[in-house]
């Protein structure tokens, strides 16, 4: 059976319940397979199990903006040739570089009238063309007023942006599903693995095995609410010792953690050997010395083996008395080595 290519499977990602019901409504008049889906995170699950020919992406949505969802879907080899429209409510305060993050054309949300009425003559071009190009305009800007108010905004988010994208600590926000939806360079770094990656995926499963259960129960704990002193926990992390700290964000729509972290630095030889530089890399104890890293995997392990015992409250005097003498024993490991400690 030949395909009709005029009709096409549209999958249309916007958080706004109107613009996706709106949507709906004008491509099954066209004949279309329509898809929505109401964030980012939600569109890369669809894209797992369908491959659409256009994909309408709204550039303003909480958790994956629209720029970040078009780079995903481009580093993907089988949406090489996907024709994707953007469409944007600030492209009358901004520049909107639409073509650098993968987007064919980019249509301004003006009026629904003018708005649907661009759309429909785009879908009708590749009916007739066959092929998606590339525009080097936005389409409709005309129709947008600007707005001083968003100006400001968005200078405002442009600027926390760049003060996030220059810390030395890594952040990563997470949805409470525990889902990525958003890195700066450093914890990119940290990870060592690319954004487009990363987005979308469970933080748990950034972590080897054995430790991802206790992970993901951190991770609730801190969404219940836990004491500040809970939410701040050591793990030997891609090689390292990473420091991680924990806390909640309530945003408009659901709740947000955000994880800061960053390595715990050990003094280099050159340190030690400076005037002074014993001095304030050691601790009162002598003789410090710098943990193998299996130890240190060792400690990590303890450490969270300690805490599962009190958090358990078990009566058992046995394992009670055997948990005191571990715990004696891991302070000793960490007068050992208090640079890392």
């Amino acid at each position: 059976m030949v395909r009709d290519k005029s009709k096409k499977k549209v999958l249309v990602v916007d958080n706004h319940p109107l613009i996706l019901k709106y949507m709906q409504r004008l491509l099954d008049k066209r004949g279309d397979d329509v898809l929505i889906a109401e964030d980012g995170l939600s569109a890369l699950k669809l894209l797992n199990q369908h491959h659409p020919d256009v994909i309408l992406v709204d550039q303003v949505m909480p958790n994956i903006t629209g720029d970040k969802l078009c780079r995903i879907i481009r580093s993907r080899p089988e949406f090489k040739d996907t024709c994707i429209i953007m469409l944007s409510a600030i492209a009358a305060e901004i520049d909107l570089r639409f073509a650098e993050f993968g987007a064919n054309y980019c249509i301004a949300k003006g009026p629904f009238d003018k708005m649907s009425t661009h759309i429909l003559a785009l879908l009708y071009q590749l009916d007739a063309e066959g092929r998606c190009g590339q525009a080097d305009r936005v389409i409709g800007k005309e129709d947008l007023f600007y707005r001083q108010i968003s100006e400001e905004l968005l200078y405002s988010k442009n600027h926390a942006e760049a003060i996030l994208d220059h810390l030395a600590e890594g952040i990563v926000e997470v949805t409470a599903q525990r889902e990525i939806i958003y890195l700066n360079p450093t914890a990119v770094d940290i990870i060592g693995i690319a954004e487009v990656d990363l987005l979308g995926t469970r933080f748990s499963d950034l972590f080897e095995e054995n430790d991802r259960q206790w992970i993901t129960e951190k991770l609730a704990s801190c969404q219940a609410g836990a004491p500040e002193d809970e939410s701040t926990f050591y793990l030997y992390f891609k090689q390292k010792h990473i420091r991680f700290e924990m806390f909640r964000v309530h945003g408009l729509e659901t709740q947000i953690l955000t994880i800061i972290f960053n390595e715990i630095p050990r003094p280099s030889v050159a340190d030690l050997e400076q005037p002074g530089g014993d001095e304030q890399h050691r601790s009162p104890h002598s003789n410090p010395v710098s943990l193998p890293e299996d130890h240190l995997r060792m400690v990590s392990d303890a450490e969270r083996l300690l805490e599962y015992i009190d958090h358990e409250a078990t009566e058992d005097t046995t394992i009670r008395e055997l948990a005191k003498n571990l715990r004696k024993s891991m302070d000793r490991i960490k007068d050992q080595d208090p640079t890392t400690f």
